[in-house]
């Protein structure tokens, strides 16, 4: 007879007796609190912050001399060689360098006729690397010269499928690229320049460093360097900043050899009365009046200050901290 054969309920008829059983639950439970309002619970995060609180934030800029910066430099020269010849190059330009030789590769298709050496030769020149020698005891090498470096071209056109694909048969609002990359950035009211201040500080350290050199007025320095600025900074209740003091001030750049370079053997072309570089300690020196606290008095904050007003005692100064930078560049 049916009613001795076993009953399987069906998955919906389980279900229905769940919720049913659920429903039970509930409503005999103790009903809880109501809930705050969705808009309160989604209260942005810098209201709710009521707190102060004190940071520092760090930025560094190279020179022109550094190899990062060499390479980026060459691969620039030469996409400005392709595009002022033929505006319509297409140019993927990558830029290597190590010792006395920098190697440039890609794909670049363009109507221009470049000199890839003679281009790789002017940027370098510029730079201001002019000896090399293979010794790295040497303090003549500056790592890099303009007139004895290799240079290698490893360039071809571009590939016909990335050309298919990007720019080959379309019209100019459906042209694509063959990369891509993601940036962000924002605008900030620290500095007249609208950038953040810690950026500002390294930037122009590192340009100060490069225009002293150029000029003579430092002629010892070399092309490579790097900087680095710590600010101390007080974050306000209203999630605002306010730059307290500068924490610390890192420069490392490449020089002469202290107390025995002489001008114009360290300066090409230069034939005026010669000297003889300053002993280490006093490069230091110099650089922290003529670089540092020049370029600190040169930005101006929003409260109509200079930067300067920030630096003191407090500042954790480090010039050269490795001791000594002769040789340099990508050597």
């Amino acid at each position: 007879p049916f009613w001795l054969k076993p009953f399987w309920p069906s998955p919906s008829l389980r279900l229905r007796a769940a919720r049913s059983a659920a429903r039970l639950r509930a409503a005999s439970a103790p009903i809880p609190p109501p809930r705050r309002a969705s808009t309160e619970m989604a209260e942005p995060a810098q209201k709710k912050a009521k707190t102060e609180r004190v940071f520092l934030f760090s930025s560094e800029s190279v020179n022109e001399g550094h190899p990062d910066k060499v390479c980026d430099q060459v691969s620039d020269a030469v996409l400005d060689a392709c595009l002022t010849a033929d505006p319509k190059s297409k140019v993927a330009c990558e830029t290597a360098t190590k010792d006395n030789m920098i190697m440039v590769a890609g794909e670049i298709t363009t109507q221009a006729k470049l000199d890839y050496d003679k281009v790789v030769r002017g940027v370098v020149a510029k730079i201001g690397f002019d000896s090399y020698v293979d010794d790295l005891s040497s303090v003549d090498s500056k790592g890099l010269s303009d007139k004895t470096c290799e240079v290698l071209v490893r360039i071809n056109k571009q590939s016909p499928d990335i050309a298919g694909g990007v720019h080959v048969g379309k019209e100019e609002l459906d042209v694509g690229a063959g990369d891509q990359g993601i940036m962000f950035g924002y605008a900030s009211d620290e500095t007249e320049d609208c950038m953040p201040l810690t950026h500002s500080m390294a930037t122009r350290l590192g340009k100060t460093l490069t225009d002293v050199r150029k000029s003579g007025e430092l002629w010892w320095l070399r092309p490579d360097g790097k900087t680095q600025v710590t600010i101390q900074y007080l974050q306000h209740a209203d999630g605002s900043v306010e730059p307290q003091k500068i924490h610390t001030v890192v420069i490392s750049t490449q020089h002469a050899e202290p107390s025995k370079a002489t001008r114009q053997k360290e300066v090409a072309g230069y034939t005026g009365p010669d000297e003889t570089a300053p002993s280490m300690e006093r490069m230091n020196e110099l650089i922290v009046e003529e670089v540092v606290k020049k370029t600190l008095s040169s930005i101006t904050l929003k409260n109509g200050k200079t930067a300067l007003s920030l630096f003191g005692d407090h500042t954790h100064l480090h010039i050269n901290p490795s001791g000594k930078f002769i040789i340099g560049g990508p050597q």
